[in-house]
């Protein structure tokens, strides 16, 4: 894994990036931000860092985190992969809740709206990261139990994988598929009567498969029905699951809804990262001066004192948002509640 562009150096490897070339990012610097506030006392962590006060412990915690923080990205990276177009709308076939912001957003909607955020939503959020991650991960095992367990009666039937793979080939449509299977398994019922007994003899794990492969009758429908229902049922899972997170965090669903609402493509959140911050974060002192001559021609104009300090705070950080600058924030409106 390369990391690129960090303070316009040359590429470096994962292992020689530092924390400070994290830091230098702006985009890299805010993720971090989210990550590290995660963590068990990561807020104040992240407080004494910004103001220039970690301890020799912090920068153990931070040196480590880094590693943590790069993993967590390869997950991201592996799921923004996964959830595609085309996999998000098989997942809305299966899914109602998904459905209803499909047929509401677009495909394209419920798309953007999670690539745009899942970066963001994986290191504020972990947990509702992983049950996504976890979801997935499921649909994958169903997908591979599946595929062996069918290929095993296909095999017992007569049907060989190249033949398999080309009906899985001829249709994306699950019911189509199995039509081409049963008639291609019932075209060869004659031909693997006598091969049966054989293959049950020779192979002592297949005669154990919960396929009951002695019986003359063996129900081969039933059993790929029951094979695929488990798997789309996988299906819903993660369905639901991005259907919860688009409406219930925040980040999510304003792409959403950005995107259902104009033809913008969803953007990701505007964070300000370590330096930028930093680079803002004004003195008391300098701030007591400003204050006191705008809050006067505040004053004269009938504005509350409420108003003001949101204006004013606003007016220091405009719409960013993260950890970063959340702490200058935090600084600001403590200073001005003593003025």
């Amino acid at each position: 894994m390369k990391i690129e562009d960090y303070n316009s150096a040359p590429a470096k490897t994962e292992k020689e990036v530092t924390v400070k070339d994290v830091l230098g990012d702006k985009k890299q610097s805010s993720l971090f931000g989210e990550f590290i506030k995660t963590q068990p006392g990561g807020q104040d962590r992240a407080e004494r860092l910004f103001k220039g006060e970690s301890t020799t412990d912090d920068m153990q915690k931070l040196a480590e985190q880094k590693e943590q923080f790069f993993e967590r990205q390869k997950e991201v990276e592996k799921i923004s992969k996964a959830f595609t177009p085309e996999f998000i709308s098989k997942l809305a076939g299966q899914s109602p809740k998904l459905e209803i912001l499909v047929k509401n957003g677009g495909v394209e909607g419920v798309h953007g709206a999670i690539v745009s955020q899942l970066e963001m939503l994986a290191m504020r959020e972990p947990v509702r990261f992983y049950t996504m991650v976890d979801s997935y991960n499921e649909v994958l095992s169903k997908a591979d139990i599946a595929n062996e367990q069918i290929k095993k009666i296909c095999e017992l039937h007569g049907i060989t994988s190249g033949e398999y793979l080309k009906i899985l080939a001829s249709t994306s449509d699950e019911a189509e598929r199995q039509t081409k299977l049963g008639d291609m398994i019932r075209g060869n019922m004659g031909k693997v009567k006598g091969m049966r007994q054989k293959t049950i003899e020779k192979n002592k794990a297949i005669r154990d498969q919960e396929v009951d492969i002695e019986s003359k009758d063996i129900d081969y429908k039933f059993e790929i029905d029951k094979l695929r229902a488990n798997y789309d049922q996988e299906l819903e899972n993660v369905g639901d699951v991005l259907a919860v997170s688009i409406n219930e965090n925040a980040s999510m669903k304003k792409a959403f809804m950005d995107s259902l609402l104009s033809e913008k493509a969803p953007k990701e959140e505007p964070a300000g990262g370590f330096k930028e911050m930093r680079g803002v974060m004004p003195s008391e002192e300098n701030m007591k001066q400003e204050w006191d001559g705008q809050w006067k021609e505040a004053q004269v104009k009938g504005t509350s004192r409420g108003d003001f300090e949101k204006t004013y705070v606003d007016g220091k950080l405009g719409n960013k948002k993260g950890t970063w600058s959340d702490i200058v924030r935090k600084f600001i409106m403590t200073s001005v509640s003593k003025f």
